[in-house]
């Protein structure tokens, strides 16, 4: 049997993996360690973050044992209170930051502005909101037909007679 690199065989080598070990050193504890030992960061160069992982893990449990009521105090279910709706007026027992006491008293949200236009693939007429229209959207009338124009190769963009 040959070794795959063409090179002379080396005995007692066989199966035997070389990987290079990289160390980092933790700022925290200053202890060297494998980059397998940081936590992964990718807003930093190295890609790690500069605390080990046994010191992170520590610093989070004293941050725990330090703030616990605190903590638990932000899962406690918020107690009912009398409140006014901002829909209807009425007043209402809201739960939390609720202020509509019905779903029919909340405001229909403006979509915005609709516009005519011809779908790029089927040629139907439908509304399109002006905004996406402007920003080059707002061609098709619906995903099918969008999702037909993208993977159909005979269809140049914006040319609806090439079907």
């Amino acid at each position: 049997m040959q070794p795959c690199d063409g090179g002379p065989r080396r005995e007692g080598l066989e199966g035997m993996v070389t990987a290079a070990v990289e160390l980092a050193r933790c700022y925290a504890c200053g202890e060297s360690k494998p980059v397998g030992e940081f936590y992964r960061d990718s807003s930093k160069a190295a890609g790690r973050m500069a605390r080990c992982k046994a010191f992170d893990l520590d610093k989070c449990r004293r941050y725990y044992a330090e703030n616990r009521e605190r903590i638990l105090a932000r899962h406690e279910p918020v107690p009912s209170r009398e409140a006014v709706c901002v829909g209807c007026g009425e007043s209402f027992m809201a739960k939390g930051r609720q202020r509509y006491c019905h779903p029919s008293c909340r405001p229909t949200a403006d979509r915005g502005a609709k516009v005519e236009a011809v779908c790029d693939y089927c040629g139907r007429d439908f509304d399109a909101r002006a905004r996406d229209r402007v920003r080059g959207g707002g061609r098709f009338c619906g995903k099918s037909c969008s999702l037909r124009a993208r993977s159909s190769p005979r269809l140049a963009v914006g040319d609806a007679s090439a079907r």
